[in-house]
């Protein structure tokens, strides 16, 4: 049998979004950056515990980016309105990306305030990823309804959360394998903190290191051919302005 025609309706949306440029350009490195954020934050427990051996620093360097990242976004709001959204975001994940290897070359030769150092400093630049994704987003929901005629902002923020979900769960499968191919030694009781192999220490640096930098600089690079400038955005705007005062118009 047939799918009930709101099912059909809702593929047909989803496939409609999806075959989208810009949106894509937008939703695939976002996808990315989730998935790299996520790696990094599930190896950090491993990094903490088995390369540092101070398991309860970990919740310090965690809470450090985050402090720093919400403290940012005031602060990237107003660099976007100068540079604009997409180069904005560009720029807060490259620093991000920036942070990460420079952790991963200086962390072997530091003590853990280096990590606390580096992770706060590396929140400035996750503070984009708050804004302005949902910022390009909104653009380019206003630009497909003047394209489409059809407002499909539902669909578009919905199939973010759905694609944040996937980039999560890829990055917790990421670093489940990584473990399991560089030989991780499970602790045998709570608390135990068994000493790991070379290969075990290299895998969970490359984790917080090459891996997740490759994640963010690919989504740089997709980005950067997103089309839509403040100049096109504007003219779309003014358009779809003209063309609703004219509907107006036509019906008093």
């Amino acid at each position: 049998s047939n799918p009930p025609p709101s099912v059909r309706s809702m593929v047909k949306d989803y496939i409609g979004a999806l075959k989208c440029k810009p949106y894509l350009k937008i939703l695939i490195p976002w996808s990315l950056n989730i998935a790299a954020i996520n790696v990094i934050q599930t190896s950090l427990i491993y990094y903490f515990t088995y390369i540092y051996r101070l398991s309860d620093a970990f919740v310090i360097a965690l809470a450090g980016m985050l402090l720093v990242c919400m403290l940012s976004i005031p602060l990237w709001v107003a660099v976007s309105k100068r540079l604009g959204k997409k180069l904005t975001y560009m720029l807060g994940m490259s620093m991000f990306a920036l942070m990460i290897l420079i952790f991963y070359f200086g962390a072997p030769h530091f003590d853990v305030r280096f990590a606390y150092i580096l992770m706060a400093l590396a929140g400035i630049g996750f503070g984009t990823q708050y804004v302005m994704p949902f910022a390009i987003v909104a653009d380019v929901t206003d630009v497909d309804y003047y394209e489409s005629g059809v407002r499909r902002e539902g669909i578009f923020f919905g199939m973010f959360t759905f694609w944040s979900k996937i980039g999560q769960a890829l990055a917790v499968w990421l670093v489940g394998i990584i473990l399991q191919l560089t030989g991780f030694i499970q602790p045998a009781f709570p608390g135990d903190v068994p000493i790991q192999t070379e290969q075990t220490i290299s895998g969970i640096r490359l984790m917080v290191g090459p891996i997740p930098v490759i994640l963010f600089l690919s989504g740089v690079i997709i980005l950067g051919s997103y089309p839509i400038s403040k100049k096109m955005f504007d003219s779309v705007m003014a358009s779809i302005r003209e063309r609703e005062a004219n509907k107006e118009l036509e019906e008093t």
